[in-house]
């Protein structure tokens, strides 16, 4: 068992370069199912395990229930303002998103 939320880690960065492209990825644990995870050690980082943002909010507030739809809501719009926000940008919503 994790003793706190700073000993988890919710959210993995990655990167590769093969033949002269760059790919990247984001991995944000919001609603995740933790099983498969108790068997690895995420990043080589010892001491540590994996966490979702649900989890953490859950012990926080002594096990109260949070819905995932409206998590994974609130954790998308946050990613989308922050990102907007670091890189100075103004993003719009496609009109083909919700067709």
């Amino acid at each position: 068992s994790i003793s706190s939320p700073g000993d988890q880690k919710v959210a993995a960065i990655g990167t590769m370069c093969a033949r002269w492209i760059v790919y990247h990825g984001l991995a944000l644990n919001v609603t995740t199912d933790l099983t498969p995870f108790e068997h690895i050690v995420p990043c080589g980082i010892k001491g540590r395990g994996v966490g979702s943002i649900k989890q953490i909010l859950q012990k926080a507030s002594n096990g109260r229930e949070y819905n995932d739809a409206e998590l994974m809501d609130i954790a998308y719009d946050s990613l989308i303002k922050e990102f907007a926000d670091f890189f100075q940008l103004s993003l719009e919503p496609s009109p083909d998103l919700y067709l």
